[in-house]
């Protein structure tokens, strides 16, 4: 009996080292669980920080990091709970002890072995944060960092026409948002999408014929007997975002009176102008210039016989539109380079002006054609350019339209103005 007794002892020594250990394996699982929870939402982040930079490509234009850059990805951190990070560049090596955004654009933290490795249309995001051990730190264990890493870049949308895309008629019943009329021919080498919530958001009428590579709605669509579309429309799908909301606002100041011009051959430099008159016989030529941009207050009516010629320019309407009128001739070709590549003409916010190409206009629209807060009727058409991108509040096709819409971006170096994004693996 003393000998148990003796040995009391020893079993609670043991059993306290034993707590002990258990204790220390439970504080170490917690620690662990923790750093992996953190590593989480560091991904998280890193994969929103990315994505929200890689859509302001377009904004920067050829500048890399630019600040609207900066400001989204930051402003993504912030969203997933992660506030005031110190900001880095390019790989820079000047990082804080504390939370750390590293803006890579292009990317730069994989160096070579990265095939996007410094090529500007994609932007990379390592997110880096010190985590405190709770129980480790008794053991000796500092605290961690940890790190996590995202890629995002830019590709070419897989649609080209655009119906209801700014975000205010999301899920919205507009009602119909996009005739084809008995008579109208559409032929997309990319697909449409509708994002009107109405349940008859598309109407097919009697002998209209379209064709895309898909046809999306939001909401549903209607058809009479002897209309043709292919393929059928998908419906019920998600809105997808306005993909030219990047396009920058210009300041609009006071305008300079011109025209009417009649008769003769005119050239006008970029500036801003009130609007004018192209009558019978008048020729008006937009020089590029040094921008390209042309800012309008008015509309520009091209009349019977009237021509407007535009190569390599962006017509911009704070208010009015293009009225291209029946007999009349223009060619809008939008810039391969700056701000405005690959945009033709946009309606600026709130400008609610119907724009019409009448019966028997004759019309190259290469480019995209941006109005976001107006209608877009084509009662003529044709061939509109080697690509053409509408993004529109309304489409109406009328009889004898007979309009092709192409997707050869070879003069924008293959890469489309309506842009999407996405993670790379």
């Amino acid at each position: 009996m003393r000998s148990l007794r003796e040995e009391d002892g020893q079993v609670l020594v043991l059993a306290v080292l034993c707590m002990a250990v258990i204790l220390g394996f439970v504080a170490l699982a917690i620690d662990v669980g923790q750093l992996l929870l953190t590593k989480r939402q560091l991904q998280t982040a890193a994969d929103a920080a990315a994505l929200a930079g890689a859509l302001e490509i377009q904004k920067c234009s050829s500048t890399a990091n630019c600040t609207a850059m900066q400001n989204a990805a930051t402003s993504a951190l912030a969203e997933n709970g992660l506030k005031n990070p110190t900001l880095v560049m390019q790989c820079a090596s000047n990082r804080g002890t504390g939370l750390t955004l590293t803006l890579n654009n292009g990317p730069c933290a994989l160096g070579y072995s990265d095939p996007n490795s410094g090529d500007t249309s994609y932007v990379e995001a390592v997110v880096t944060k010190q985590q405190p051990m709770l129980f480790a730190k008794v053991l000796g264990i500092k605290p961690m960092t940890i790190s996590a890493r995202s890629e995002a870049g830019t590709a070419n949308s897989s649609f080209c026409i655009y119906i209801s895309a700014d975000s205010k008629y999301w899920g919205t019943s507009t009602g119909t948002t996009w005739y084809m009329n008995s008579g109208a021919h559409l032929t997309s080498a990319c697909g449409v999408v509708n994002d009107s919530g109405a349940s008859s958001s598309i109407w097919f009428n009697h002998g209209s014929h379209t064709s895309a590579t898909e046809i999306y709605a939001h909401g549903g669509y209607s058809s009479n007997n002897g209309s043709h579309y292919s393929p059928d429309p998908t419906t019920g799908t998600l809105p997808i975002p306005d993909p030219l909301s990047w396009v920058p606002k210009p300041t609009v100041g006071g305008c300079t009176s011109v025209g009417p011009f009649s008769g003769k051959s005119n050239t006008l430099e970029p500036g801003t102008y009130c609007g004018f008159n192209i009558n019978s016989g008048g020729s008006v030529t937009l020089d590029p210039g040094s921008t390209g941009l042309y800012i309008f207050t008015g509309p520009v009516n091209v009349g019977d016989g009237g021509t407007l010629v535009a190569n390599g320019d962006t017509l911009y309407f704070s208010s009015g539109s293009l009225q291209p009128n029946s007999g009349s001739e223009v060619d809008v070709i939008a810039p391969t380079s700056g701000p405005y590549t690959g945009i033709a003409l946009v309606e600026g916010p709130g400008n609610t002006t119907q724009m019409t190409v009448d019966s028997g206009a004759k019309i190259t629209l290469q480019g995209a054609v941006y109005l976001p807060d107006a209608q877009l009727t084509l009662n003529s058409g044709g061939d509109l350019g080697a690509y053409t991108i509408l993004d529109v509040q309304s489409l109406i096709v009328n009889s004898g339209a007979k309009l092709t819409v192409g997707n050869d971006y070879s003069s924008l170096h293959g890469k489309s103005p309506a842009r999407v994004t996405k993670l790379m693996e």
